[in-house]
């Protein structure tokens, strides 16, 4: 009887083994990821997770906006990133971003950048300034070998557009001086505004892979600024300051019309440069609302507006601007 009972404690002892090892396996597989037989494929891993709330990725910075980590991801922001504190003239030169740090989220601050902001220089126009501007609207640039597959497509995919409704040219560096640099920064997306010279860095980490995202840092180093950043912008939003994070309020400030031009083209709700309507919310309420329309969603990032191609047609001088209306029937966003 004691060899019997020996015999099916060591049996049931096998059986909870075995079921334990088939969990461990199926939980390790659906984290880490297992290979199928022919060693390709990944069948499940993290780039396939991540794949399925990438849509939920808060493109305004390039970063995951989880709202149960709402306040980490935004100490952490905060502790990064030095933002701008544009109401109080005191703090301006010791709170705005030095060169090289981040403004308004996805913005490489340089030092005439940063006069503008801080209104110490009220000649220059950041975005009509030939100096900010690619001669000939024609840019080169290197892909760096880490990009992500998926960026590189919609990257592609970009310049296609460039070509198609703009003068813009985006091209292969061959021996030019002055290039972008594009390659892969964690998941961040960022780029300068305008033409700086030399080797000019912009980030398309793996959380920038949508076309639109890619137009919007393009654009940003054509030499563009956010949308809702226009001098006139009171006329059509209105930002509710309540629902902001502290800390974060001045990345909703408005360039002085002495500084950043429009070129006449009125305010873009569909604007692949504007922010969304919950931008930095600390609550996921509304920051930014239209006020014809406070129901109208805004900060699309599929694509060019009309009057994206509108407004970079006229700054960089297109002699075919806006011609051809067969390809601007195209375009999704009026």
């Amino acid at each position: 009887m004691k060899r019997k009972l020996i015999g099916l404690s060591q049996m049931f002892f096998v059986v909870c083994f075995t079921i334990f090892c088939i969990q461990f396996q199926t939980t390790y597989a659906k984290a880490t990821g297992t290979k199928g037989e022919d060693g390709g494929h990944l069948i499940r891993d993290d780039r396939e997770l991540f794949m399925e709330i990438a849509d939920e990725w808060d493109s305004t910075w390039g970063s995951p906006y989880n709202y149960e980590k709402r306040e980490e991801v935004q100490n952490d922001l905060k502790e990064e990133k030095r933002y701008v504190d544009v109401d109080n003239a005191e703090k301006r030169k010791r709170n705005i971003p030095k060169a090289g740090e981040l403004f308004e989220g996805d913005i490489v601050m340089d030092e005439t950048l940063r006069s503008i902001v801080l209104g110490e220089d009220t000649k220059r126009d950041a975005v009509k300034d030939k100096s900010y501007q690619w001669p000939g609207g024609y840019v080169p640039y290197v892909l760096d070998d880490e990009l992500d597959d998926d960026v590189l497509a919609s990257f592609h995919e970009a310049v296609q557009d460039f070509d198609s409704y703009t003068c813009v040219k985006f091209r292969p560096r061959k021996f030019e001086e002055d290039y972008l640099y594009i390659f892969p920064n964690e998941s961040k997306c960022y780029s300068s505004v305008g033409r700086h010279g030399g080797k000019q860095m912009i980030s398309l980490g793996m959380g920038c892979s949508k076309k639109g995202i890619i137009i919007h840092e393009l654009m940003h180093s054509l030499g563009f600024v956010h949308e809702h950043s226009r001098s006139d912008r009171d006329k059509y939003v209105k930002i509710l300051y309540d629902n902001i994070q502290e800390g974060l309020e001045h990345n909703f400030e408005k360039f002085s019309i002495r500084l950043v031009d429009h070129l006449g083209v009125s305010y873009d709700y569909d604007s692949v440069l504007h922010y969304r309507n919950s931008a930095f919310s600390k609550n996921g309420q509304d920051t930014i609302r239209s006020i014809s329309n406070p129901r109208r969603r805004f900060g699309q990032r599929e694509g060019f507006s009309k009057h994206d191609i509108e407004q970079i047609n006229r700054l960089y001088n297109c002699k075919s601007e806006l011609n051809d209306k067969s390809l601007m029937d195209d375009i999704m966003y009026d």
